[in-house]
């Protein structure tokens, strides 16, 4: 899975500061890690639009939070699956 640096910068920023939001599509699932200012620095926030997911990650490094990102959002995807599949159900049985 290849990763992104989406931050906007500051005119003059680019290549002067650490990248602060990387992003990756899943298919048509888009995924966000980044950080904010109304956080502690060392907070990684995840967004994921598709699945109108906010969270803020445990893990303090890059690394750690893009596995936490990825898990929250297949847990998130997984849920949506099973209760897509419960209206279905109870669809057909109408």
């Amino acid at each position: 899975m290849e990763w992104k640096d989406v931050t906007r910068y500051a005119k003059g920023e680019r290549g002067n500061v650490t990248p602060r939001a990387w992003g990756t599509d899943l298919g048509s699932v888009d995924m966000t890690i980044l950080r904010h200012d109304d956080y502690p620095p060392d907070v990684w926030l995840l967004r994921c639009n598709y699945l109108c997911v906010s969270r803020v990650l445990a893990s303090k490094k890059l690394e750690d939070a893009r596995a936490e990102a990825l898990n929250i959002v297949k847990a998130q995807m997984i849920f949506k699956r099973d209760e897509l599949q419960r209206n279905i159900t109870l669809l057909e049985e109408a």
